[in-house]
């Protein structure tokens, strides 16, 4: 009796969390209450100029100020997003390594690019939404005639040959636009890709692609212009940042279409839960600044700054299932240009 005790004794001591292990919670715990105290590395997938490097600089100094610690911007482009994507999920999950990201690299990328091997509903913590901008399908001096988006499925009809459409590349939510309105219309659209917008639309002004989809912010001025025609949004519904221009869900073809560029917050896995609220609170509060507000407008950037962690999780894998679904019934064929 008393050896069968002892040895059930020794098993349950056994199973117990070794001292170091204990030792390590215990100090864990303790550096999350003390964070942040160092300086924090906000990543940008992209290079230095766009939109999400503009809200990278413009949320880090705000984020500064409040957390007592610089909030330093670093970009690093390359392989749609996932050089930045893959060094915030081989850091540390301390809140010091942190990532501006978009659906490019949390909704398509591991449908583009057969190298992404990261899980999107495993090696990450979502920490904020931030803000959205918009998608618009613009049309040049090619389609003279078409003022609205039914011109626009009018004048592909006419053409068999197709209508060509630039993007800011392969496997970017905006390709997958355009292969959407190509199949749920059954008109013929010729993929066009570009590394950023801004080529894009050169080649659309000059005549040389007949459409451009394209974020708001990059062809704004264009549309306010006259130089292009904005046919339509690829929201829910119309927003205040262009309220002329129709939702693309306007059209019952498109009705579930909501496929917005939104930028948000993200760590890697099992960041300590206090300093998740903690960055939460701080991300939002530095995008409600008024300051940041308006120049966030200035390029057609909806700012949303709200909702926990578990919301943006939620968003975020809405998001990734729907376009999922794009390559389910388009049977898109999405391969890397060669190098």
């Amino acid at each position: 009796m008393t050896q069968g005790w002892a040895r059930m004794t020794r098993r349950r001591l056994l199973q117990l969390p070794p001292a170091a292990a204990i030792c390590n919670l215990v100090s864990e715990e303790g550096r999350a209450e003390d964070y942040p105290s160092r300086s924090i590395t906000l990543l940008v997938p992209f290079t230095p100029g766009g939109s999400v490097d503009l809200i990278a600089r413009l949320t880090a100094a705000k984020m500064a100020d409040k957390l007592g610690q610089p909030v330093v911007v670093l970009n690093l482009p390359g392989a749609s997003g996932a050089i930045a994507t893959m060094r915030v999920i081989n850091a540390a999950p301390d809140g010091y390594t942190l990532e501006i990201c978009t659906p490019r690299e949390i909704s398509t990328a591991a449908l583009v690019n057969p190298n992404v091997t990261y899980d999107v509903e495993r090696d990450f913590t979502y920490m904020a939404l931030g803000a959205r901008s918009p998608i618009v399908v613009a049309g040049g001096p090619t389609l003279k005639n078409t003022k609205t988006f039914s011109d626009l499925l009018t004048e592909a009809r006419r053409r068999p040959q197709g209508l060509t459409y630039s993007t800011s590349g392969v496997g970017s939510p905006q390709h997958f636009l355009g292969e959407l309105i190509k199949q749920r219309f059954g008109i013929n659209l010729i993929h066009v890709p570009f590394s950023g917008g801004t080529g894009g639309i050169i080649e659309v002004l000059s005549g040389n692609v007949d459409i451009t989809i394209i974020t708001l912010s990059s062809a704004l001025q264009y549309i306010e212009s006259g130089k292009v025609v904005g046919y339509g949004l690829a929201e829910a519904k119309r927003t205040p940042l262009a309220p002329a221009i129709p939702a693309l869900a306007e059209y019952k073809e498109l009705a579930d279409v909501d496929m917005g560029i939104w930028y948000g917050l993200i760590g890697p896995a099992k960041v300590p839960e206090t300093v998740v609220n903690r960055l939460n609170q701080t991300f939002h509060d530095a995008l409600k600044d008024p300051g940041v507000q308006a120049q966030l407008h200035q390029h057609a950037t909806a700012v949303i700054a709200e909702g926990s962690p578990l919301d943006f999780e939620t968003y975020a894998r809405r998001d990734i299932a729907f376009y999922r679904s794009i390559v389910a019934a388009t049977h898109m064929q999405i391969t890397q240009p060669s190098k």
